[in-house]
């Protein structure tokens, strides 16, 4: 299977059928994003009545006061008191996990599925003059890789086999692009991502990880 470079059109290049023209599987796409967007620590938190930095001794004497009875001052029912059903943070990383093999089946369908559908460009390498913007929206329209002329929640994904400094900062301010490399690849990325630009070093990348 073959592939026309953006950056020159007189070059091509074979992409691995493997990876490249896996059959649509609708489901496993959606299993691996529901559990993949689960996958997050919870940081809500608040103290309970064990964790308030109060004495547990008892206020005052059960008995002969006339006052309502209390053992502790770490009630919820006092001021400063902790929390009756206090929020714990909790990391759900560990609680959904994901096939390796379903995983890396996943991330094919949706790279096949972005061929099919002509929404994957290939260059030799993108590198950017300077680290302005303008330089970089410059290089993005010479690829046919720009938000003009595209629906507003277009968004390009930019994936490298390195992520350099100059392309960090160039396109640091322009959010209608996701920049990043194969290590930081994952399927939250690529379905949010309405067209990719791949350099061949990151394609090289990512046929050693899903061959």
């Amino acid at each position: 299977m073959k592939i026309t470079l953006q950056d020159d059109s007189a070059k091509h290049i074979d992409l691995p059928e493997a990876i490249f023209a896996v059959d649509a599987n609708d489901s496993v796409v959606w299993k691996i994003i529901t559990i993949y967007s689960k996958r997050r620590i919870k940081t809500a938190k608040n103290k309970g009545r064990s964790e308030i930095s109060f004495s547990g001794k008892k206020p005052w004497q059960q008995k002969g006061l006339g006052k309502a009875r209390a053992g502790t001052k770490a009630s919820p029912l006092w001021r400063k008191g902790g929390v009756t059903f206090a929020k714990s943070s909790i990391d759900y990383r560990n609680k959904f996990k994901v096939n390796k093999k379903e995983y890396r089946h996943a991330i094919k369908v949706m790279l096949s599925d972005h061929l099919r559908a002509g929404t994957i460009k290939v260059v030799d390498d993108v590198q950017p003059e300077n680290l302005k913007t303008k330089g970089f929206k410059e290089l993005m329209a010479k690829y046919d890789f720009a938000k003009t002329g595209k629906p507003n929640n277009w968004t390009g994904l930019i994936l490298l086999g390195d992520l350099t400094e100059s392309v960090f900062y160039a396109s640091a301010n322009l959010y209608e692009y996701m920049v990043t490399d194969v290590r930081g690849l994952d399927p939250l990325t690529l379905k949010h991502a309405s067209e990719l630009l791949i350099t061949r070093e990151a394609l090289k990348q990512i046929e050693e990880w899903l061959s």
